[in-house]
């Protein structure tokens, strides 16, 4: 607000104003307090996060299976798709 718009306003009016701002300093305050204390706390490890670690509960030392030849044929018909007859003219 402009010092124009500040001097027009009445006391109560005034006081309203006056009122909300310290409603929202506590607010914004408040929030303040909340974002520091997380910047305090520890960083996230794996042994205080439920996050996993990249590559965790795989198991290690096994092989994957030989996969079947089946994988490499096409799994449709070189057909596919059928090819759909057009409607013939009635005579």
């Amino acid at each position: 607000m402009t010092p124009e718009a500040l001097d027009s306003l009445g006391k109560k009016e005034l006081i309203g104003l006056v009122l909300t701002m310290a409603d929202q300093i506590a607010a914004l305050q408040a929030r303040v307090a909340e974002l520091e204390a997380r910047l305090d706390a520890p960083p996230k490890t794996p042994d205080n996060s439920s996050v996993p670690l990249p590559g965790a509960g795989r198991k290690t030392g096994r092989k994957s299976p030989a996969r079947s030849g089946a994988r490499d044929t096409p799994a449709r018909p070189a057909s596919w798709p059928i090819p759909r007859l057009r409607p013939t003219a009635a005579t």
